[in-house]
């Protein structure tokens, strides 16, 4: 039996190392390129598709709307923050995550409070199916914090836009300054997440 022992050692471990080569997947099960790539550490997972805007019924009323679309907007981005919370492996990244969830919940929390006090409105904010198939993806761990966070930037710029927007039709002071302040803080928001991607 010892005497067998060097071959079978061999035998056994042929399968493990032919993974480990550069050659092309010949048989099924074999490691493909994208697999040694993500074992390597070179993979980079391609990115989220940007998020089409939810369709948020209208009051007619621009004001109104605009806290409307905007608490959807977070909504959705509150969706991805909790995937990425819970597809995080980069201990470092968390309190950076968790700062974004907390700034967002804060301003959903005013835009809730603004709806009901000013437009007795119960609205309730919807994420829209390209959130919640991004946190999926997310969660699934097809993508890494780069991923969430490129998404992040795109909806980032997607709130700065719908501000820039608003604001010129703007007829309610409380809101106007509330939009004020959201555009006040969005570049700020915005250098963060790309310094964090390394992007000028």
């Amino acid at each position: 039996m010892s005497s067998h022992w060097p071959f079978l050692c061999v035998l056994l471990a042929s399968p493990l190392l032919s993974g480990c080569s550069d050659r092309p997947q010949s048989r099924e099960g074999e490691p493909t390129q994208a697999d040694r790539e993500r074992f390597s550490g070179r993979y980079v997972p391609p990115p989220l598709p940007s998020p089409s805007p939810v369709v948020t019924p209208s009051t007619g009323d621009p004001d109104h709307d605009f806290l409307r679309r905007m608490s959807d907007h977070h909504a959705g981005l509150m969706v991805l923050i909790h995937a990425a919370i819970e597809s995080n492996r980069s201990p470092s990244l968390l309190p950076v995550i968790r700062k974004i969830e907390d700034e967002h919940d804060r301003e959903l929390d005013t835009m809730f409070s603004m709806l009901r006090r000013i437009y007795n409105d119960a609205y309730v904010p919807g994420a829209g199916g390209d959130y919640t198939r991004m946190a999926q993806t997310l969660r699934a761990g097809a993508g890494n914090s780069t991923t969430f966070f490129r998404a992040a930037l795109t909806i980032e710029e997607q709130a700065l836009q719908m501000i820039n927007e608003y604001l010129p039709i703007a007829r309610n002071a409380q809101v106007r300054r509330f939009a004020e302040e959201l555009r006040g803080d969005e570049p700020r928001e915005i250098a963060a997440i790309r310094k964090i991607l390394g992007e000028p």
